[in-house]
């Protein structure tokens, strides 16, 4: 595994991004015939498969507060594939309000097709003190890395300062910055 195309994590935040606000087109436009999908919640919805099974999923949601973090991404140059991790808080009213740190895993297949999307999730801290700010885009989040060659260390402390959002300790990771 080598550091990913960055054009491969710029199509996985979008594809994150229209599954939020529900824009099937594009998801459909760039999907492979036989898309692997894990994102269901219910037994109605893991029984479907690919779009399907997203439609199923997100419909449910409703209405839907998104923020991306931060996308890092990973070449395999053996399949010759992309895999990318976008990293988001969601909110929703049929979650109660109740907020969830989400990472979805995007593949890409050589010929550019998307070829798989999985979500791992848990509620964000009901005591959190940082309000969710809604935007599709990661660059203005204070702690976004930009993916280029050689940023393993750059991604690294991206993900242990999202990590030290999520659980408030953020104070303590501060002092890695200087």
């Amino acid at each position: 595994l080598v550091e990913s195309d960055s054009a491969f994590d710029q199509k996985s935040l979008r594809i994150i991004a229209n599954l939020a606000h529900a824009e099937w087109d594009s998801i459909a436009a760039v999907a492979n015939d036989s898309l692997f999908a894990a994102v269901a919640e219910t037994p109605y919805a893991a029984r479907l498969e690919g779009l399907a099974q997203l439609e199923a999923w997100r419909t449910a949601l409703g209405e839907v507060t998104y923020e991306a973090f931060n996308v890092r991404g990973a070449y395999n140059q053996g399949s010759q594939s992309h895999v990318a991790y976008v990293f988001s808080r969601w909110k929703t009213s049929q979650l109660n309000d109740n907020d969830q740190f989400m990472i979805f895993t995007v593949a890409w297949s050589p010929q550019g097709k998307l070829t798989g999307i999985a979500m791992f999730n848990t509620g964000w801290p009901r005591d959190s003190i940082r309000p969710i700010r809604p935007t599709r885009r990661p660059e203005q989040f204070h702690f976004y890395s930009a993916t280029r060659i050689g940023s393993d260390s750059a991604a690294k402390k991206a993900m242990d300062f999202t990590e030290a959002i999520y659980r408030n300790v953020l104070r303590p990771q501060q002092a890695l910055l200087a």
